[in-house]
């Protein structure tokens, strides 16, 4: 039975409830912290170029990125300590597995069951009636452990997962609580500093390594404009994989750079975060992308003063992943679900353009220039996003997922129809 504080308030993290919300930084800025360094990748290119006649450039080429380091904001407690209301404080940093800048909370997780009506304090978190109540959760004065707790703990929460539905961690522990001052008001780590606070004590704050590698092998055959016509095309086989996107986040729309979600929070043992540190294929990810553009110039004949052009492109899809809601700022399309790219990949999608224009000449000094410009003239009509969110907000399901739609604004959910434009300019 879910353990209640009153009627109106399930002890979850559903919107409205005591525990869906995270206490703020308790700095009026967030500050860079002593020793961050920028941002920086290994790019490693090797290659090949050969002409041949009539100007035909054939080149072909090896290429190899890693991100090394980044910078991006850190909290440093996990969402079940937030949620809980351990006070959150962040810092700017180069955010690692081996980090140390913040004093852990001492968490212990157990197993709860029962009903608690609070009728001292409806505003903090009740101790339903448990079977084991860890020593280390106990503030001064509270029974002792395997006592039934009437008492107050007010560093403690339910995890749950985006739908409000309780989780449990790998022993099978419903709950989880925080270890306190002897006064029971502050939730501190074993450096004795409160926790959450940037103070290092000693213990690896629980984040992972950023990872980015692309590599790609790329082929072009191009001819610069000579003998009436000219020439470019190529084709990229290649791979994004990793848990960091960069800068901004494609899968979720966010333009943070610096001061992203990402590393809000440590994974925590109700692994909330999903996977969201764990690589896997990114979701900008294309394994093959072929282009190929052509014009020919007429100069004599019939046709003389006709230009025509063309251009085609092929793409394989992208990975689709399910996005959970974050169970602390609630909003939607943060955590990574199942694994990267587990749902598979959108349509392979493409098209053809066509272009042609044709000079009148008038007088020595001017004329007049016709033309049209048709686009995707096979009228393809391929998906190219799917709606990745299984909710629309913390709680509340989303009826589209899986559906067209781009809910990250990346471009048409649809690829457009055939369209086409005519014009004529006065050229002198």
């Amino acid at each position: 039975m879910t353990p209640t504080v009153d009627a109106a308030h399930t002890l979850n993290q559903a919107v409205g409830s005591p525990f869906g919300t995270v206490f703020g930084s308790l700095e009026s800025l967030e500050s860079i912290h002593t020793g961050t360094k920028l941002t920086y990748e290994d790019e490693y290119v090797m290659g090949a170029e050969h002409e041949f006649s009539h100007g035909v450039v054939l080149t072909a080429r090896y290429m190899h990125r890693s991100l090394r380091r980044i910078v991006e904001d850190t909290g440093g407690i996990a969402p079940e300590a937030a949620n809980a209301g351990v006070p959150q404080q962040f810092s700017i940093t180069n955010p690692s597995k081996n980090l140390d800048i913040f004093t852990n909370p001492i968490e212990s997780d157990f197993t709860s069951g029962g009903v608690v009506t609070c009728t001292a304090d409806p505003t903090k978190n009740c101790l339903p009636n448990v079977a084991v109540i860890p020593s280390t959760c106990l503030a001064a004065g509270a029974p002792t452990s395997g006592q039934v707790q009437t008492s107050f703990v007010p560093f403690f929460n339910f995890p749950t997962n985006s739908f409000g539905a309780p989780i449990t961690d790998s022993a099978g522990n419903n709950a989880a609580c925080f270890a306190t001052n002897p006064a029971g008001d502050t939730p501190i780590g074993v450096n004795g500093q409160q926790a959450g606070s940037v103070t290092p004590d000693g213990i690896p704050d629980g984040f992972a390594d950023p990872v980015h590698k692309y590599w790609a092998v790329v082929i072009e055959v191009n001819k610069s404009f000579s003998r009436n016509w000219q020439l470019r095309a190529n084709y990229t086989v290649s791979k994004v994989f990793g848990n960091f996107e960069g800068a901004f986040r494609n899968d979720n729309g966010q333009s943070d750079p610096g001061i992203s979600s990402l590393f809000d929070f440590t994974t925590g043992n109700f692994n909330q975060l999903g996977g969201q540190f764990t690589p896997g294929v990114l979701n900008q990810d294309r394994q093959q992308v072929a282009n190929g553009y052509f014009s020919y110039v007429f100069d004599h004949g019939k046709l003389r003063n006709l230009s025509l052009g063309s251009g085609a492109g092929i793409q394989t899809g992208t990975p689709i992943t399910e996005l959970a809601a974050h169970p602390v700022y609630l909003n939607s399309g943060e955590i990574p679900i199942g694994g990267r790219g587990a749902l598979g990949r959108t349509p392979t999608t493409g098209h053809v353009d066509i272009h042609a224009d044709y000079f009148v000449k008038l007088t020595e000094r001017f004329g007049l220039r016709f033309g049209m410009d048709m686009f995707n003239v096979t009228n393809a009509k391929r998906v190219n996003f799917f709606n990745q969110n299984i909710d629309l907000k913390f709680g509340v399901p989303n009826a589209d997922f899986l559906k067209p739609g781009n809910v990250a604004v990346l471009g048409d959910a649809i690829q457009a129809p055939f369209n086409a434009r005519a014009f004529f300019r006065l050229e002198f």
